[in-house]
């Protein structure tokens, strides 16, 4: 009986080898160590993408033993955060990743629920999450959400809790399929057309979120960028046609 449990310990180690968790962030010197720290608890493969930090972000994932890509420049933005979360992504197909996880640099998502996604994977291409709409979440958040839901229903037909949440997993596979062109906040907008393009299979399951600074995320001039570029891939298809 001992064997056995050796033997499905031995199985689980070889197939979480083959999943890899993307941390895409800018200036998270005060979360990113403790975070890594705590999704090593449920995956080893950690790759923090970092999109010119211009704090100490870099050597606090070093310490925590991430692995790193990085973007730096003379300048103090970042190039945004859909670029980043796809060099990242990009890397962990380089180093043999079958799944990819990607969450957030600030902490907003919870290490804990990893293996909810990893579950919820083994049946569908990706797996998406939303957020719990409480006191805890910030009115811009809500707002925001609630606009950018409304018109992918109104454009594009498509229907999802929440189209903005950063927390979620696809296959090698998908990563293909739905790789992202926009280097900025529309790269999720622009998932969840390409999930609908493509036909693909996906779940959605609710998750807690920690809001450590309500000044992070999405502002309300990323908010417009969103629809302005909704319009746009809605207006090139109908051209398409």
């Amino acid at each position: 009986m001992e064997q056995t449990k050796n033997t499905k310990k031995v199985l689980n180690k070889k197939k979480q080898s083959k999943v890899f968790v993307v941390i895409p962030c800018h200036n998270e010197e005060k979360n990113i160590y403790k975070l890594v720290k705590e999704v090593k608890k449920y995956c080893s493969n950690i790759i923090v993408a970092d999109d010119n930090s211009q704090d100490r972000t870099l050597q606090e994932a070093l310490r925590a033993k991430a692995w790193i890509v990085t973007r730096k420049n003379t300048f103090k933005k970042g190039k945004g955060k859909g670029f980043i979360a796809r060099v990242g992504c990009n890397y962990a197909v380089q180093k043999g990743a079958e799944k990819i996880i990607i969450m957030d640099g600030d902490f907003q998502h919870k290490p804990s629920e990893i293996p909810k996604f990893l579950e919820e994977l083994t049946n569908n291409d990706l797996v998406l999450s939303h957020r719990k709409w409480d006191e805890n979440m910030p009115f811009k958040a809500k707002l925001g959400n609630w606009g950018v839901n409304l018109w992918l229903n109104v454009l594009f037909w498509i229907k999802l809790k929440d189209s903005q949440s950063g927390f979620k997993a696809f296959t090698k596979e998908t990563y293909e399929k739905i790789k992202w062109t926009a280097d900025d906040y529309f790269m999720e907008t622009e998932i969840a057309l390409k999930i609908k393009k493509k036909g693909l299979v996906y779940s959605q399951i609710p998750i807690q979120t920690i809001y450590l600074d309500a000044k992070k995320g999405t502002s309300w001039s990323h908010g417009f960028s969103i629809l302005k570029q909704m319009f746009k891939w809605r207006f090139k298809l109908w051209f398409n046609k």
